[in-house]
């Protein structure tokens, strides 16, 4: 379970429903428990009744007893029973019964347990509840009323568990009530967390504007003191990149006329010179060449890092490859190189045709300088994924390839593997940056990977829609 929302969630559902098992358990077995008790209640409450009940019965039917004869107690018992449930008797104390219909044996039996010390009784057992309670009616003459029922059916579950009704009614929603709880407490708490986490991620992708404290609300605690650290961090690394990115600008900006100026004096020199030091005038001359490719670079870079790099058009990117393919071709011809183009039809794309261009001619290039003598550079692209959403170029070199711990590293400027073999031959360190952020400009993923029989792959996909 890696969710914190589904382990706090989890938790708390735990820690409430484990409280209210116990506090169940504790009422239901505990002899002094809430249940006991109310059972205890319930039967007192119960026996209570029962005998009012007799004694309403009882004297009612011992002055119809006195004023009409033992014929007339009949109607006293069918409305007893009417109202009350309960089929009732009259008996002397000594046990014999008054009027028919004949009383239940355990009627009877409950009768001659009475006495003097114990004047009434109570028996429930099974469905059935038999009680009596001796009288004394008017003329101080002592007689037992006694009465039966048996328990309607949809009484059984109240006579196995004395609880209310609705008692797992109560339960299921005390049950509701606490997973929203639960809910409740985890999306709060994790909420923010998710936030934050996207606020990361965009962070991580390089939309250095990304912010949290906005949306964590009227929070005071120590989750919003973490989104305030955290913006706290993306203010000061924003402002370190836009300042770095700025000062590549301007240094790449000044060094353009100083170097303007060098050009020209080596001009002069060139015209002036004699043979001896022209050697040393054409190696200043490849090196200012060099300088002067690298700020272009560096100038494009900083171009791209501040996403402005110009008109959005529609371009033919099969064009474009076929372009890039023949003046690597023709580069390529001292080496024995052959640069191959499989590109299929309609490859129509709307973006920034320069900012491409260079991406995918800084691809090939570098292809073009690892790659082995006597083999070929293959450039596919074509259109993939669902309904054509993607196109796919693909650049393949038969070089030495590049170890796997490096190739995470080769989009970062000025990155070297080797500073040596890498300077021996020709390149800035700029190229693959300068790719990555082009195609990351249109939405767009360059990954490189090794070829399965050497080589280097690099592989761009971009995204046919844009919006």
């Amino acid at each position: 379970m890696r969710s914190l929302f589904a382990k706090l969630f989890l938790g708390a559902a735990t820690i409430i429903l484990l409280s209210m098992a116990i506090t169940l358990a504790l009422a239901f077995f505990s002899s002094s428990g809430p249940v006991k008790m109310h059972r205890k209640h319930v039967h007192s409450r119960e026996k209570a009744l029962i005998y009012d009940l007799l004694g309403i019965y009882g004297h009612q039917a011992m002055d119809t007893l006195l004023d009409k004869g033992p014929e007339a107690l009949a109607e006293p018992a069918r409305e007893f029973e009417t109202r009350s449930g309960f089929r009732a008797y009259l008996f002397t104390v000594d046990g014999v019964q008054i009027a028919p219909p004949p009383a239940p044996p355990e009627v009877f039996a409950l009768v001659n347990r009475l006495s003097p010390k114990d004047p009434a009784g109570f028996v429930k057992d099974g469905e059935k509840i038999v009680a009596a309670r001796t009288l004394t009616n008017r003329n101080g003459k002592h007689m037992v009323a006694a009465a039966t029922m048996i328990f309607p059916a949809d009484e059984f579950f109240n006579r196995r568990f004395p609880i209310p009704r609705d008692f797992w009614v109560r339960l299921a929603v005390s049950f509701l009530l606490c997973g929203a709880i639960c809910y409740a407490l985890a999306r709060h708490l994790t909420d923010p967390l998710d936030k934050l986490k996207d606020a990361t991620r965009k962070l991580a992708s390089g939309d250095l504007s990304a912010r949290v404290s906005g949306s964590m609300g009227r929070r005071f605690d120590e989750i919003a003191d973490l989104g305030k650290s955290f913006d706290r961090m993306a203010e000061r690394i924003e402002g370190l990149v836009t300042a770095q990115t700025r000062l590549l600008r301007d240094i790449s900006h000044e060094l353009r006329s100083p170097l303007s100026r060098l050009t020209v004096a080596l001009e002069l020199a060139h015209q002036r010179s004699g043979d001896t030091i022209r050697p040393f005038l054409d190696r200043i001359d490849l090196e200012s060449e060099r300088l002067n490719e690298m700020i272009g670079q560096l100038l494009t870079l900083a171009m791209l890092e501040n996403g402005t790099p110009g008109k959005s058009e529609v371009m033919d990117l099969g064009k474009i490859i076929r372009a890039i393919a023949d003046d690597a071709r023709f580069e390529a011809q001292l080496r024995h190189v052959d640069v191959t183009v499989e590109a299929g039809e309609n490859l129509n794309y709307s973006g920034y045709p320069e900012m491409l261009y260079r991406a995918i001619e800084n691809i090939v290039r570098n292809a073009l300088r690892y790659t082995k003598p006597g083999t070929a550079i293959e450039i596919t692209a074509k259109k993939a994924g669902t309904d054509d959403a993607w196109i796919e170029i693909t650049v393949r070199d038969h070089g030495p390839g590049v170890p796997e711990t490096a190739l995470a590293n080769l989009f970062q400027p000025f990155y070297r593997i080797e500073d040596s073999r890498d300077r021996s031959m020709g390149g800035t360190g700029l190229g693959l940056s300068i790719a990555q952020r082009a195609v990351r400009l249109h939405h767009g993923v360059l990954s490189l990977e090794n070829a399965e029989d050497g080589g280097l792959l690099a592989r761009f996909l971009l995204p046919v829609d844009l919006s």
